[in-house]
């Protein structure tokens, strides 16, 4: 038996996307074992942790967010992901809303933070995160 040319070409085709396709199959295989399936991702886990906060603040009212990584992406991230978790509230990047959750690493920046814009403790959320509101004059 003997093969032209463009059947030979068309053997080492499909030799080559046999083995690209199982070469695939066998990384998905390996990702899919290696997953956590258990873990929840940090939409949820962002969901848990405001839920509390959520059911304290009154309809209709606007959230301020700060914390005290403005400089980096994470703002960004960790600012859309309280969005995420207290819609339908309006989470703003304000801190003149009534209603502020505020997140610092450094304990000095959040107590000078409380001073100057005259907050309360509402809720503290967690070791860094807190819901506050200002302090009626």
């Amino acid at each position: 038996m003997t093969f032209n040319r463009p059947q030979i070409l068309k053997i080492v085709i499909a030799i080559v996307i046999l083995f690209t396709i199982l070469g695939s199959i066998k990384k998905a295989q390996k990702e899919w074992k290696d997953f956590n399936h258990n873990e929840k991702d940090i939409a949820v886990q962002y969901e848990e942790k405001l839920g509390p906060v959520k059911k304290l603040l009154p309809p209709g009212v606007n959230i301020g967010y700060t914390n005290d990584d403005k400089d980096s992406g994470k703002f960004a991230e960790s600012l859309y992901l309280t969005q995420y978790a207290l819609s339908p509230h309006k989470v703003m990047n304000n801190e003149m809303a009534d209603f502020i959750i505020a997140s610092f690493t450094n304990p000095a920046e959040k107590v000078q933070f409380i001073k100057d814009n005259h907050l309360s403790l509402v809720k503290d959320i967690d070791d860094k995160m807190a819901l506050y509101t200002r302090k009626t004059q």
